[in-house]
């Protein structure tokens, strides 16, 4: 009674344990149904803590991770999961805890961690129902991370080794994603155009545009497009389209077809998002074209108060109030987008707006404190360096804060975006400029031209250094102490002798006023020099604001009523300097008449003032309008250097340096090029400091580079680059410069200067040029995409036909077979009447014809369009015979042999294909008639070779089998050039294989590798050739080529076979380690026969190595995971019977030969299991 009264109170603590467990998760539970999870998790957890020992632990942890998993506490659901997996690894619901780890990881985006998760997760479970999705999984987020290689290597897996499944689209979708990131564009290419059918083919079809635009190719891009628009008018494909094509035009800078584009994308009906873009893009691309965007804006404000994109329309609305100069209402549209999106990047980007208004308005401070606060808010680097920029300009133009300006614009120069560099280069001058100092401003816009030639403010640039040389004060003046003068003296001495200082001082306007009293004093001693240079004042003024701004002269009439008064005046001592400027005035104009009147002009100026000082000066003129008139007549040219010649012998040096530098114009001109040369020399070495010295130089430059002396020519050009002061002389220097490299074959060189020219508007010329120099150096696409583009811009220039044929020859050498079809038919199309155009449609042909398209082939050059040529009418007919159609081939062969007698060569290839449709039709007899004829009568040619080839099939089939192996061997030995020898290797190999000849087969491989093998054959015949070696017993060749193939086509499924097929060589060798190593980290990738070989193979090494334990367990896995043929079976019972034999565990052993005895009656492995009982009772009986 004792004993039950001690008991009694046990079973009911016991019992109620039991009840609290299960209420307590069952409470746990229904939080975790009604959505609790954050309340749920905490009861599990709690759980976990107070039952350690309960049947429900396992589920509790599962339920943990799952309540923070919905919970939407991701770091915490992926411990979680991974303490289940790890605690219960054999639970049922391993497989969805790894998914879900997996899955929370990818939302977290931690993506490499989720590939590593989902690839675990795949290559635990593969035969699993989502085993396919989990591997699309770890494809995806290794793209994600970056992991191209990872990426690539999932999705193939799932192409390779599940073919039926319905993700094999989706797959292949995303490869084509991963190829294209990779710039792989062929490949992806191929890739989306293969799907097809499912719900990926819209999106297939977007890529396939995309593509087309990156490979320039816009005529298939607009195709694929409008088929998009066509088959799949609603989805997010066809009206992402649009944008993408209008991108890329802004993108181009095409913005005329941007706008025309993004309005059919208005009219096209598109989802609210993408009508959206559309309406963004099209205010973007008038703003650019100088159009009215601000009612563009106003209206999406509008019409979508709630758009994800407001922020865009809203800054795209502030800068279009600011292009109307509407600057109150740019401001408060700047200031609202920053108070309803304070922390988008575009309200960053508007304080430097917000500056930039305040700069217009003259309020530096306002716009320096704005300015400030953009770089306070640390944006990207090359967003400050803008800001800092625009902070430069107004420190310089509106606060004359010098110091401060040049310390930003130093250092602004050596930004890496050219466009910064260059303007903080550009303002670097001006401020210099603003300071006086002159010389370094002229150094700094030098420096401008020879870096940013290109800019839009190059001529600027060039305009301000000749202002600064040329017309700028030399001097600073007291302007107050001049003007003072002026009022107070009566004196018109006093007064002139002021205007001709100013005049001096190249203060021309304020010269104007003192130097009219002085030329209009009738009784002032000085007169006529005072008129004088008061005209020379007014052109003065002419020439500085034609420097400044490029403006039209304004006071040339006067100026030359001045002159004309003192040339009628005679007695003037400034009548001969008036008469020659006045001639300059009369016949200002560059072409020959006026050249013409200027030459009688001068001629009648030496009659007129026979002893004037000015003689020199109207030879030097009237050689220069010989010059002129030197394009219609090489007898002028000869008249410029004589007049040349006389003025060079002037004792002014000034004059001098001019005429020097005319007779080596004259001479170059007149293709005197050795005595041009040295003239040209000369003068750069006599006056090195010459403003003629640029022209000069270039000069040289020509004569040099026409001379053929390139490298010289090449020095000459490249020195005109360093600090030039022409924008047009250094443009046209860098061209030629360009052409020295590319006729020295320096393509890289010649490639990086026609590229520095590009972004100064495409020249054919340069294109032409870049084109290919990028063909020389191997850089097809590039040079695919800038021939293009000058398809595009120049479709009517000289020469125009023959790049787009190098064009499509680039793009038939690259594989890109069908846009090379597309452009030999539009060369063909387009130039109709250019000699190219029989090639073109012949290439056609021939591309058709290499594709196994005959028809195709056929309707090339068949049709109206192509002409008739010996190319087309042989294409023609091997297309015929190649489609079997050998009647009609055989009128059309008579018509060619009366068209082209020669064309021997052709008729012999025309009797070989007559032959091969022979073999077609089952007629050896015949088809070996006609090709002995082929190889006795043309002898020697292409055609005879093919046709030996194609004998030894025709004697295979007529049944003379040594007569066919002599002509095999034959054919291999001494035809190795012909295409079809790596195919005769083949066909020998094989022969040599079936004969147990492992030595000549393995040479046959190797020559057939080295010979001109198709892409997708070399795999094949790479295995074949390991295996000879492996059947020869050359373990390590075998291996050694085994590797190659891995190395070469790592994603090809015999890849995967020979990464088995090392380990079982090891085996073979005896190196049972090195077999265990290489097969093991394989077979989870491996299924039926293919697993059961190579567990075999890893048992077997075990087994050899006297590792008998470890045997036993490998041959259990194969026998609880059978996989493949029941015979593995079989194997494994008698390997665990041979272990337990050497292990001395004779009963053990006794019963895995029962098993075999039992389960495979009637076959060998019942022989092999009695003999073995056979043997062990022999031992018995020993003992």
């Amino acid at each position: 009674m004792a004993v039950l009264l001690t008991i009694a109170p046990v079973s009911t603590v016991i019992g109620q344990s039991l009840q609290d467990e299960r209420e307590a998760f069952d409470y746990a539970r229904v939080l975790f149904s009604d959505g609790l999870y954050d309340t749920a998790a905490e009861e599990y957890r709690r759980f976990i803590l107070n039952y350690p020992t309960s049947e429900r632990l396992a589920q509790a942890r599962l339920k943990l991770a799952d309540a923070y998993f919905h919970g939407g506490k991701l770091s915490e659901a992926v411990t979680a999961y991974q303490i289940f997996v790890d605690r219960h690894p054999d639970n049922i619901e391993v497989a969805a805890a790894l998914r879900n780890r997996a899955t929370a990881l990818e939302q977290q985006n931690e993506h490499e961690r989720a590939a590593s998760a989902f690839t675990e997760l795949y290559e635990r479970f593969r035969t699993g129902e989502y085993a396919v999705q989990d591997l699309l999984s770890a494809g995806t987020n290794s793209r994600q991370a970056k992991d191209y290689l990872g990426a690539e290597q999932s999705f193939r897996t799932i192409l390779t080794n599940h073919p039926s499944s319905p993700l094999i689209r989706e797959a292949t979708y995303n490869l084509g994603l991963v190829l294209t990131d990779q710039s792989r564009d062929s490949e992806a290419l191929a890739l989306f155009e293969s799907v097809k059918e499912s719900e990926r083919e819209p999106d297939a079809l977007l890529e396939i545009g995309r593509i087309s635009l990156a490979q320039d190719h816009l005529p298939k891009t607009e195709q694929t497009f409008s088929s998009l628009r066509k088959q799949f008018p609603g989805t997010r494909s066809a009206q992402e389209s649009y944008l993408v094509l209008g991108q890329w035009y802004e993108r181009q800078a095409e913005w005329k077809k941007a706008i025309q584009t993004y309005d059919r994308a208005k009219g096209a009906r598109l989802d609210t998002r993408y009508q959206q873009l559309a309406i963004l893009g099209l205010a973007r691309a008038y703003r650019k074209t100088g159009k009215d965007a601000l009612q563009l804006y106003t209206q999406f404000l509008k019409v979508y108060p709630k758009s994800d994109f407001l922020p865009d329309a809203r800054i795209g609305l502030g800068r279009s109030f600011v292009d109307q100069e509407k600057y109150r209402q740019a401001i408060d549209a700047f200031k609202r987008l920053q108070e309803e999106f304070p922390k988008h990047p575009f309200s960053v980007t508007a304080h430097r707006d917000i500056g930039d208004v305040y700069a217009a308005l003259g309020s530096p401070r306002l716009a320096l404190a704005a300015y400030q606060r953009h770089l306070d808010q640390d944006p990207p680097t090359d967003e400050a360096s803008v800001t800092r920029l625009s902070m430069g300009r107004v420190y310089r133009t509106q606060l004359a804060w010098t110091d401060k300006a040049l310390d930003i614009l130093r250092d602004l120069t050596n930004s890496p975006d050219p466009e910064i560099a260059g303007s903080a280069q550009f303002q670097l001058g001006q401020t210099y400029e603003l300071l006086g100092q002159t010389h370094l401003a002229v150094r700094e816009y030098r420096n401008y031209l020879e870096r940013h030639a290109g800019d839009p403010d190059a001529h600027k640039a060039e305009r301000r250094i000749r202002y600064l040389l040329d017309f700028a004060p030399s001097a600073p003046l007291d302007h107050d102490l001049i003007e003072l003068i002026g009022i107070t003296s009566g004196d018109v001495a006093t007064r002139y002798r002021l205007g001709r200082l100013l005049f001096d001082r190249r203060h021309y306007d304020e010269a104007l006023p003192h130097l009219e009293i002085a030329a209009g004093d009738s009784a002032f001693a000085d007169r006529d020099e005072a008129a004088y240079l008061q005209a020379e004042a007014l052109l003065a003024l002419d020439r500085q604001s034609n420097a400044l701004a490029g403006s039209s002269p304004a006071n040339q009439s006067r100026a030359l009523s001045i002159y004309q008064s003192l040339v009628d005046k005679g007695s003037s001592n400034r009548s001969d300097d008036a008469a020659l400027r006045a001639i300059e005035l009369k016949h200002a104009g560059t072409d020959t008449a006026s050249a013409g009147s200027r030459v009688s002009a001068y001629d009648q100026f030496v009659k007129t003032y026979p002893t004037s000082d000015r003689l020199v000066d109207s030879q030097l003129h009237k050689g220069d309008a010989l010059l002129v008139l030197g394009r219609t007549s090489s007898q002028h040219i000869d008249r410029a250097l004589k007049s040349y010649r006389a003025a060079a012998k002037s004792s002014n040096t000034a004059l001098v340096e001019k005429a020097q530098y005319g007779v080596g114009r004259c001479l170059a001109i007149k293709k005197q090029y050795a005595q041009a040369e040295n003239a040209l020399r000369d003068f750069l070495f006599q006056y090195p400091d010459s403003k003629l010295g640029e022209e000069a130089r270039f000069q040289l430059g020509l004569i040099l580079l026409e001379r053929g002396y390139l490298q010289s020519a090449a020095i000459e050009f490249a020195d005109l680059l360093r600090s030039p002061t022409s924008v047009d002389l250094e443009k046209s220097s860098r061209a030629l410069l360009a052409e020295c490299y590319f006729r020295l074959k320096d393509y890289a060189s010649a490639a990086r200067t026609d590229e520095s020219l590009l972004n100064r508007g495409a020249d054919p010329a340069v294109l032409r040029r870049l084109g290919e120099s990028y063909a020389q150096l191997g850089e097809d696409e590039k040079a695919i995409s800038v021939l293009g583009l000058f398809a595009r811009r120049f479709p009517s220039a000289a020469g125009a036909d023959t790049l787009s044929f190098r064009r499509a020859e680039l793009l038939a050498q690259l594989g890109r077979t069908g846009q090379a079809i597309d452009v030999f038919d539009r060369v063909a199309a387009n130039y109709p009447k250019s000699p190219l155009k029989p090639q073109a449609l012949s290439s056609v042909g021939r591309l058709h014809f290499e594709q196994g398209n005959y028809t195709a082939a056929l309707t090339a050059v068949s049709g109206p369009a192509s002409q008739k040529s010996e190319g087309i009418d042989e294409l023609r007919i091997l297309a015929l015979l190649r489609l079997d159609r050998a009647k009609q081939a055989r009128k059309e062969i008579n018509s060619f042999r009366k068209a082209y007698p020669a064309a021997i060569d052709a008729v012999a290839r025309f009797e070989v294909e007559e032959a091969r449709v022979q073999l077609r039709y089952r007629n050896p007899k015949g088809a070996r008639k006609k090709l002995e004829g082929v190889v006795k009568n043309h002898s020697g040619t292409a055609a005879a070779v093919d046709a030996e080839f194609f004998l030894i099939e025709a004697l295979e089939r007529v049944g003379k089998p040594d007569e066919h192996f002599a002509a095999l061997n034959a054919f291999v030995k001494n035809r190795k050039e012909n295409v079809n020898w790596a195919r005769a290797n083949l066909d020998l190999a094989e022969i040599k294989v079936k004969d147990d000849d492992y030595v000549g087969a393995s040479k046959a491989y190797l020559n057939a590798l080295s010979g001109n093998l198709e892409e997708t054959e070399r795999p094949v015949v790479m295995k074949m050739l390991y295996e000879a070696h492996r059947n020869l017993r050359l373990y390590d060749s075998a291996i050694t080529y085994a590797r190659n193939l891995i190395e070469a086509y790592p994603h090809h499924p015999l890849a995967q076979g020979a990464r088995i097929n090392i380990g079982e060589i090891y085996s073979e060798k005896g190196d049972h380690r090195k077999a265990i190593e290489e097969i093991r980290p394989h077979l989870t990738k491996l299924q039926n026969d293919e697993w059961s070989s190579a567990q075999f193979v890893i048992a077997k090494s075990h087994h050899d190595l006297g590792e008998y334990e470890n045997a036993l367990r490998e041959y259990l896995k194969m026998i609880y995971n059978p996989q493949g043929s029941v015979n593995w079976l079989a194997n494994a019972f008698m390997g665990r019977a041979q272990c337990f034999r050497a292990l001395g565990r004779a009963r053990e052993a006794y019963a895995e030969l029962d098993k075999i005895s039992a389960r495979f009656s009637g076959t060998a492995f019942v022989l092999q299991a009695e003999q073995m009982r056979a043997e062990m009772d022999k031992e018995l009986r020993r003992q």
